[in-house]
C-alpha cells in the first residue's frame, strides 16, 4: 500500500507540475517546440478535411524529418481543448504516467515493491525530466517508450513468453515513431536479456523456440514503424544520405574521456552524488544489476562519441540512473542511517522539484544547482584540457516558468492591420532576426499558423514589411547598408522585448515606376542585342523575321508595385512588315500568372513610320500591391528592334 500511495503521487506530482507550468509560462516556444507545434497543426489542419483530400497528411509526413508519435499523440487533445501551446504540452502527461508505471514494474521485477516506488518517485522530480517534459519534444515519449520497453523485454522471460513478445513489438514500433535514435536507446538491454537468462523465471529456454519468438516481436515492429522510415528514407534521401556522412566524419573516440563530465554536467551534482553512491553500494553489496549499467552507459557513450556533447540524449539515463540510486540506498545495511538517506534523498527531490515548478524565492537551493562556479571551472577545464576538447557542453534550458511579453502576437496584428490588404491576400514579409532561444523565426512562424495571420513570408527585396531583432553595431550596418542599396525603408512601430532588446517593425515601400533597357531582359528568341545608334543606349533587342521563329523577345523582371493606375510604354521600330498584320503582344502579368492585368496587341500605325522609333502605350491598372512581369511576344510579321520598356503612374493617381 505505501509503494502504491508513493507512485501515485510522482504521477499526480508530475501532472500537476506539467500544468502549473503551462498556467505560469508565457514566453514562446523554444525553436525545436516551435517546429513540431507546427508540424501538429498540419497534421491537425489534414485531418479536418474531406476524405478524399487527407492524402496531403501522407505527403506532409514523406516531408518532415521528425517521426510522428508526438503530432500524432497530440491530435486528440486539440479536437478536445483546441489549438494551443499549452493544450498541446498536456500531450506529456500520459507518457510521464508510462514512464513512471514502466520504472516501477522494472524496479520491483529486478528488486522490490519499495525500489520501484522509490526509484519512481526520484525519477519524478529529476530536473532533467521536469525540464523536458514541460516542452513540447519528443524526448519524453522516448524515454516512456524506453521504459515500457525494457519492462516488457523483463517480462518475455528471456523471449519465451510469446504474448509479451508481441507486446514487445508494438512497444518498439511505437518507439521508432518517438525519435530514430530509439533503436540506439534500446539496442543493449534488448541484447543483453536475449542473450541472457538472468532475471528471468525459467532456467533453460529453448534456443530454437526463442529464435521463433523474435518474430512475434519484429513483425508487430515493422508493421508499425516501416511505413514512415519507408517514405521518409525516400522522400528524404538526400538530406538522410548528408546526415549519415555528417555523423560518420564527426566520429571521434577520443570523446569518450569526456563521459564523466557529461553525466557530471547533465545529471546535476546532488543526483550525481547519489548515483555514485548507489553505484558504489551496489558493487558492494553485488546487487548491481548489469542490465542497467548497460541502459545508463552505452547510449549515451555511443552518442558522446557520435556528437561530442549530448543534452538531449542524457534524459535516456535518468530512469536507470533512479533505479540504481533507489537499489544502493535500500542495500544500506544500517535501518536508522537507511531511513536518514532515503528520507533525505526523497526532501531533496521535492525541493527540486518545487524549485522547477514554481518561481519561488528559495530556488537557488534546488537540486537543479549546478556545480557552483568556480569548482565548475576549473574541474571543467580540467577535463577538457585533459581530453582535448575545446567548446562547452550544450546547457538544456531549465528553470521556473516566467511571465514574460514577447508580443509576437501584437506584431503580427500590426503587420496585417498597417498593410490595409483585404484578407484574403497574404501580406509579403521578411524578418531579420538575432536568434534568440524564445524569439526566433521558428516561433514567429508558429504563431503566424496559429492565429492564422494573412502573412507569407518572403524575401526581403519582395517583402511589404520587415521585422527586425539586431543585437550588434555589425548587424545594423548590414541592414542599413541593404536599405541604402536602392530601398527606402520606414520603421514604423518598435516593440521592447523583455530580454533587453528590442524588436523594430519597417514598411518597405513598393515601386511606382520603373524602366529597363530592352538589350539586357531575358528572352526566348532573337538576338540579346545590336548596335543601335538610335537607341538611348546605344544598344536595342533585334529580331530578324527571316532568320529568327516567332516568341518571347524580352521579359521584365517581377518587381514589388504599389496598387494604382499605370501606363505601359515601350520604345521599338519595325521594319519590312508583312500585311497589317499585329507586329507583337503584350501580356502584364501580376501575382496569378494565369490571370494577366492586361494583354495588348501592338500594330504598326499606331506609334509611327517604318524603320523609325515611336512609343505604343496603353493603360492598367494594379488592383492590389503585388509583383508585376511584362512580356513582350514578337509575332514574326516584321522585323523588330526594342530599345526599352517602362511602366509608371497616370498623372494625378501617384
Amino acid at each position: 500500500m505505501r509503494s502504491s500511495l508513493i507512485l501515485a503521487i510522482a504521477v499526480l506530482a508530475c501532472a500537476a507540475g506539467v500544468v502549473a507550468w503551462h498556467l505560469l509560462d508565457t514566453r514562446p516556444p523554444l525553436p525545436g517546440e516551435a517546429e513540431r507545434l507546427r508540424a501538429s497543426l498540419r497534421y491537425f489542419h489534414d485531418l479536418e478535411c474531406p476524405i478524399g483530400e487527407r492524402l496531403a497528411l501522407l505527403a506532409f509526413a514523406q516531408s518532415e524529418s521528425h517521426p510522428p508519435m508526438l503530432c500524432l499523440a497530440t491530435l486528440p487533445l486539440y479536437v478536445i481543448g483546441g489549438t494551443g501551446t499549452a493544450v498541446a504540452g498536456m500531450v506529456q502527461i500520459p507518457f510521464l504516467a508510462i514512464m513512471l508505471l514502466s520504472v516501477y514494474g522494472i524496479g520491483r521485477r529486478l528488486y522490490s515493491a519499495h525500489i520501484g516506488a522509490l526509484a519512481a518517485l526520484i525519477l519524478s522530480c529529476s530536473p532533467v525530466i521536469i525540464g523536458f517534459s514541460r516542452l513540447y519534444l519528443p524526448d519524453i515519449p522516448e524515454v516512456a517508450m524506453l521504459c515500457l520497453a525494457t519492462y516488457a523485454a523483463l517480462r518475455t522471460e528471456g523471449f519465451w513468453n510469446k504474448s509479451w513478445c508481441s507486446a514487445l513489438g508494438v512497444v518498439l514500433g511505437m518507439g521508432m515513431l518517438t525519435t530514430a535514435r530509439f533503436a540506439l536507446f534500446i539496442a543493449p538491454v534488448a541484447l543483453y536479456l536475449f542473450f541472457s537468462s538472468r532475471g528471468t523465471l525459467l532456467s533453460a529456454v529453448s534456443g530454437r523456440q526463442k529464435y521463433w519468438n523474435l518474430l512475434f516481436v519484429i513483425i508487430p515492429a515493422a508493421l508499425i514503424s516501416a511505413p514512415w522510415y519507408i517514405f521518409c528514407l525516400w522522400a528524404l534521401s538526400p538530406l538522410t544520405a548528408r546526415g549519415f556522412r555528417g555523423a560518420l566524419a564527426a566520429v571521434s573516440p577520443s570523446l569518450l574521456l569526456s563521459l564523466p563530465r557529461v553525466l557530471l554536467e547533465s545529471i546535476y551534482p546532488p543526483m550525481a552524488v547519489l548515483l555514485i553512491l548507489g553505484l558504489a553500494l551496489s558493487v558492494w553489496k553485488r546487487s548491481a544489476s548489469l542490465l542497467l549499467l548497460l541502459w545508463l552507459l552505452v547510449p549515451i557513450a555511443l552518442l558522446v562519441v557520435f556528437s561530442g556533447e549530448a543534452p538531449h540524449s542524457v534524459i535516456a539515463a535518468i530512469p536507470p540512473s533512479s533505479l540504481i540510486i533507489a537499489a544502493g540506498l535500500y542495500t544500506i545495511p544500517h535501518k536508522i542511517i537507511r531511513r536518514v538517506c532515503i528520507s533525505a534523498a526523497c526532501a531533496l527531490a521535492i525541493v527540486s522539484f518545487a524549485a522547477l515548478t514554481f518561481p519561488v524565492p528559495w530556488e537557488r537551493v534546488a537540486v537543479s544547482l549546478r556545480i557552483p562556479s568556480i569548482i565548475r571551472m576549473y574541474a571543467s577545464r580540467a577535463a577538457r584540457s585533459a581530453c582535448g576538447i575545446s567548446q562547452e557542453l550544450s546547457d538544456v534550458a531549465i528553470g521556473p516558468p516566467r511571465r514574460e511579453s514577447w508580443d509576437i502576437e501584437t506584431m503580427l496584428s500590426d503587420i496585417v492591420s498597417l498593410s490595409g490588404e483585404r484578407q484574403d491576400r497574404k501580406v509579403p514579409t521578411a524578418w531579420s532576426i538575432t536568434p534568440h532561444t524564445r524569439f526566433n523565426r521558428f516561433s514567429l512562424r508558429y504563431t503566424m499558423e496559429k492565429g492564422n495571420y494573412p502573412i507569407e513570408l518572403v524575401k526581403p527585396d519582395k517583402a511589404q514589411f520587415i521585422l527586425t531583432r539586431f543585437v550588434t553595431d555589425e548587424q545594423r550596418t548590414k541592414f542599413d547598408a541593404w536599405c541604402h542599396a536602392g530601398r527606402q525603408v520606414r520603421m514604423v512601430k518598435t516593440y521592447p522585448l523583455p530580454d533587453g532588446s528590442e524588436a523594430e517593425l519597417y514598411t518597405v515601400p513598393a515601386i511606382r515606376r520603373v524602366r529597363h533597357s530592352a538589350f539586357g531582359l531575358p528572352r526566348e528568341t532573337g538576338e540579346e542585342k545590336v548596335s543601335d545608334a538610335d537607341a538611348q543606349g546605344g544598344w536595342a533587342r533585334f529580331a530578324d523575321r527571316e532568320k529568327a521563329a516567332p516568341g518571347e523577345l524580352a521579359r521584365s523582371p517581377r518587381q514589388e508595385m504599389e496598387r494604382g493606375a499605370y501606363q505601359f510604354s515601350m520604345r521599338l521600330k519595325y521594319n519590312r512588315l508583312t500585311g497589317d498584320m499585329p507586329i507583337a503582344r503584350v501580356t502584364i502579368v501580376g501575382a496569378e500568372e494565369d490571370m494577366p492585368l492586361a494583354t495588348r496587341e501592338i500594330l504598326a500605325r499606331e506609334f509611327g513610320e517604318a524603320n523609325s522609333y515611336g512609343s505604343a502605350r496603353f493603360d492598367f491598372a494594379i488592383p492590389e500591391r503585388g509583383p508585376l512581369e511584362c512580356r513582350i511576344f514578337w509575332t514574326g510579321a516584321s522585323d523588330l528592334w526594342i530599345d526599352s520598356i517602362e511602366v509608371y503612374p497616370i498623372a494625378g493617381t501617384q
